[in-house]
């Protein structure tokens, strides 16, 4: 490239006030180039440098026999004002223009479009404002965290050439740093946490936790932390929180300590339900660990009595063993008979039909103190204290003989006596569409029930088993695959959590509508500086 030149037309003067990025966009006027990127393998090595040099600003709009380049921003800026203040000008008078609520119609039809100024080569100018930058980002950074792609792929040739066959005039606007893309992930990823846990604060069931450990195949232990709930519009939703690493040691101490600094992370500690672990030996200590701090912070919600038969070690039928082992510990967690009963298509009538007597009592007794401690008490949220009538449920308009029909009905609205936990469950039975908790999330029921369909809400929101922890472990074992092993373990929870979140429409990118991710933070994207050997 020559050297760097300041020879120019001359020019209508213009303030020399700084231009700012909502006059004027910076990648309309000058194009950054590395020069010594042309030299890196003279030195007869055959490694990649890992920085591409000093970077170049180069003028789109100087002639090509005079062309005017420069290392400095602020000094282009100064050359857009002197040399370009009629492009300048123009694009002010487009923008103030074109946010006016009236347009004079005259004025626009004489005045000259931008184009006119450009020289021979405006098709370079066109073509980079038509580039989306912000859904590009949405798409690498997609690629990398939801398809796993590895990082260096922002810098294959192949990759490059594609983006360069759909828009020639934008190679220096394409991400190439893998540092600068893990900075964008890593703001992304601070934007999101504080939107989820806004979220989580706003859910009308209580959060319930699903956590196991893993050591991935660079030898680390990497505790997946991930939470069910349903949201303020009865929507049941699911989430990565956190994928911390346990170092030093996999106690049960250990990881319910990860556990509790990832609760008070989001604010949720105080409405954590229940715990959905695998059968591993460090879970009880983990809960018991778990318990007590959660009691000694918030007080205790519901304690059970222990229930061990020192005898089971001695019984013959190891099979047996297991099987009452199990149902001893749901007599511990009665949520399991109270899902039974809350389901509207089961009830009593299952327990009593599918289960041995001596079962009956003890848990439905056990479920009927959930509700008496939890719920029973609990106050009426007041869009719920409106009775169900026939208008409500049929959309007319409320009329003198609708006020008539309720000064005379005996049936009355379904409130008090209705909601209840021993009524619901000695009721008959009664075939559904769906599964129960989309029975108890409908309007109606949460109308006529609105005690005990936050109860229902509650526990039948409980993931059945820590399937999504595992499948988190799977999403991870593909993203730290053999060409990505020296990735931190920070930067791997980031990234799935990022990827996590794309999945389950928590962000959603710009061109569906939604915020998208983060698509500028305070670094310089083209200039590489930083070593990227944590990443992959």
């Amino acid at each position: 490239m020559a050297s760097s030149q300041t020879t120019a037309a001359s020019t209508p003067s213009i303030s020399d006030q700084p231009i700012t990025g909502t006059s004027l966009d910076f990648s309309l006027f000058f194009k950054a180039t590395y020069p010594d990127e042309d030299t890196q393998n003279t030195t007869g090595g055959s490694r990649k440098r890992k920085s591409r040099g000093m970077v170049m600003y180069r003028c789109l709009h100087c002639p090509a026999d005079k062309p005017w380049a420069n290392r400095k921003r602020d000094n282009a800026w100064h050359h857009a004002r002197r040399c370009h203040a009629d492009i300048i000008s123009s694009l002010d008078r487009t923008l103030i223009g074109g946010s006016s609520d009236v347009l004079d119609d005259e004025r626009e039809a004489t005045r000259p479009r931008i184009d006119a100024f450009f020289p021979s080569r405006y098709s370079d100018v066109s073509l980079r404002r038509m580039f989306d930058r912000d859904r590009y980002l949405d798409a690498i950074i997609s690629l990398i965290t939801r398809r796993r792609l590895a990082f260096s792929a922002i810098k294959w040739d192949e990759m490059q050439e594609i983006m360069l066959a759909a828009n020639p005039a934008i190679e220096d606007l394409l991400v190439t740093n893998r540092s600068a893309l893990m900075r964008l992930i890593d703001a992304t990823y601070e934007l999101y946490s504080s939107q989820l846990m806004a979220t989580l604060e706003a859910s009308v069931s209580k959060i319930h936790i699903l956590s196991d450990l893993w050591t991935s195949p660079h030898r680390h232990g990497i505790l997946a932390i991930s939470a069910r709930w349903v949201d303020q519009d009865y929507q049941p939703q699911r989430a990565l929180l956190a994928m911390p690493e346990c170092r030093y040691s996999h106690s049960g101490e250990t990881q319910a300590s990860l556990i509790i600094d990832t609760l008070a992370k989001y604010g949720i500690a105080s409405k954590v339900g229940y715990h959905v672990g695998d059968n591993a030996t460090s879970n009880d200590t983990c809960l018991s660990y778990l318990s007590r701090r959660l009691r000694d912070d918030y007080g205790e919600l519901y304690s059970s009595k222990e229930n061990h038969d020192p005898h089971m070690v001695h019984c013959i039928d190891m099979g047996w063993f297991v099987l009452n082992k199990y149902y001893t510990l749901s007599d511990q967690t009665p949520v399991y008979a109270a899902a039974l009963l809350l389901d509207p298509s089961k009830r009593r009538k299952y327990i009593e039909r599918n289960w041995q007597e001596s079962w009956h009592a003890p848990a439905i007794a056990a479920a009927q103190q959930i509700w008496l401690d939890e719920y029973n008490a609990a106050p009426i949220p007041e869009s719920l204290r409106v009775p169900l009538d026939v208008s409500s449920s049929s959309g007319r308009q409320h009329n003198e003989l609708d006020e008539l029909l309720s000064d005379i009905a005996v049936t009355g609205p379904i409130l008090d006596d209705a909601d209840d936990f021993e009524t619901f469950i000695d009721a008959p039975p009664t075939r559904i569409t769906g599964s129960p908790l989309q029975w108890w999330l409908h309007r109606d029921q949460r109308k006529a029930y609105p005690r005990l369909s936050r109860m229902a809400i509650d526990i039948l929101s409980i993931p059945p088993e820590s399937s999504d922890v595992e499948s988190h472990f799977s999403s991870a074992r593909r993203t730290l695959s053999w060409d990505r092993e020296s990735m931190t373990c920070e930067n791997l929870a980031k990234v799935e959590c990022v990827g996590n979140w794309m999945r389950e429409g928590i962000i959603v990118p710009k061109s569906r509508g939604g915020r998208g991710v983060i698509s500028s933070v305070a670094v310089e994207f083209s200039v590489e500086t930083e070593a990227e050997d944590f990443l992959d």
